[in-house]
């Protein structure tokens, strides 16, 4: 149904080829185990995206209770007992929750906090060893020690144990409390899943917090987990009933050009954007491309004049971060994009080890029935035991061989072998 758009791109591509020369990861990454590419991909280099595994600590609580900012395990705990004993919300009440999250994967507490033990993403839990083997981590001695680390948070009434079982929803009215700050710590991807945005609390409470790094655990451990990449495939094909498959692909090819991104993603100038002056450099210091007008969703909705995160786009990381932000003026620091360009920047990006991460991966029809099989299965099992192992419904020495056989008798030998039999394909050439 699909036409193989090589030699398409061979003959037209020419922003197809810049778009491949930008990636490393491309072509390989969008080729069928047939070696032919059916789809191209849609470039959108999220920089804060990338590593989005991420809590927030309260910067106010430290400065008033004079504690040094947090960098391992142990320091960490010592700042949640403080959180917990000696009032820093300044109300006489032990009311601070020292720290809180939800049972949504972005908000759990569990993933930021093993990778203080090891390389840890929910929802894969393998990584890519030394020697370029898969390699599963969720039942490995490191997890489990982690585990029992943050488990002895909950026991001491460090963590909030209904962390592991409420909504967002929940986590962000204990964090917009009206009355009060009452949370010390929170894992979020973006403040506002935790304490809302600028206006939405009258004290502007977001502002209280700051990225909290990954902690450095006992044996010197502390990840930023790759979470996000730059490529978002099989965004465009071409089928077999098109009349005129050069012409199809050159128009698709042109929506890489940098003008044309700026028109699909950003809009029209002088309606949505305007161009800024010689010199204005853009949110990561570089020069600026354009100045983002502020308008509200309804207003952007009515002008339907371009479509962001829709049409297929060549947003490398400089495009994105081109947007003129002038940090003379002390506002821009609290604004959205620069936000989190900065926090990501600071407390994240000097703790990654991208190469720990499995490229995408590319399966035969067989082979992908029984990985989504396999995964589903597994995961499950993980999540699963991981809540009952902190909630103390699993014992974390008794029960642990249990668990480990488990994902044995769940296949995941035969799951890990067919993750590493597409990425010796793929990769390992």
């Amino acid at each position: 149904v699909f036409l193989a758009l090589n030699d398409l791109i061979d003959q037209y591509g020419l922003e197809t080829k810049k778009v491949f020369a930008q990636n490393e990861e491309l072509p390989d990454s969008i080729k069928a185990i047939d070696g032919n590419i059916y789809a191209l991909p849609s470039i959108n280099a999220c920089y804060h995206c990338m590593h989005n595994l991420r809590a927030w600590i309260n910067q106010t609580w430290l400065d008033k209770l004079d504690l040094k900012y947090p960098e391992t395990t142990a320091e960490f705990e010592e700042v949640l007992k403080a959180f917990k004993e000696q009032d820093p919300n300044g109300n006489g009440k032990q009311d601070e929750i020292p720290m809180m999250g939800s049972q949504n994967a972005q908000q759990q507490i569990f993933p930021f906090l093993l990778n203080s033990f090891t390389y840890f993403v929910d929802d894969a839990y393998y990584i890519l060893n030394d020697e370029n083997k898969i390699e599963f981590v969720a039942n490995s001695e490191e997890v489990r020690e982690g585990l029992k680390w943050i488990k002895s948070l909950i026991d001491q009434g460090l963590i909030d144990p209904t962390s592991l079982t409420q909504t967002d929803e929940q986590l962000k009215q204990v964090g917009m409390d009206p009355n009060t700050v009452l949370i010390g710590v929170a894992p979020a991807f973006v403040w506002w899943n935790a304490f809302g945005q600028d206006q939405e609390t009258p004290d502007q409470r977001s502002r209280n917090y700051v990225g909290l790094s990954p902690l450095e655990g006992p044996k010197g451990i502390r990840y930023a987990p790759l979470t996000g990449r730059a490529v978002q495939p099989d965004t465009f094909v071409i089928t077999n009933a098109c009349k005129y498959p050069e012409i199809a692909f050159r128009w698709a090819d042109g929506l890489y050009n940098e003008e044309v991104t700026l028109r699909s993603q950003i809009g029209e100038e002088g309606i949505n954007w305007d161009k800024p002056e010689a010199g204005a450099t853009g949110i990561n210091g570089k020069p600026a491309l354009y100045i983002q007008r502020q308008r509200s969703d309804d207003d952007l909705n009515k002008l339907n004049s371009r479509m962001d995160n829709i049409m297929m786009a060549n947003r490398t990381s400089d495009f994105r971060l081109a947007e003129m932000a002038d940090y003379s003026d002390p506002e821009t620091q609290w604004q959205i994009e620069p936000r989190l360009y900065n926090t990501t920047a600071e407390y994240y990006v000097p703790y990654a080890d991208d190469e720990k991460a499995v490229p995408v991966l590319a399966f035969t029809e067989e082979e992908d029935r029984d990985r989504a099989l396999y995964q589903t299965q597994i995961n499950d099992h993980v999540k699963e035991s991981i809540v009952m192992f902190l909630t103390g419904n699993k014992d974390l020495d008794q029960d642990w061989d249990t668990y480990v056989r488990e994902l044995e008798n769940l296949n995941l030998q035969e799951y890990l072998d067919i993750l590493q039999t597409a990425y010796d394909r793929q990769y390992n050439k």
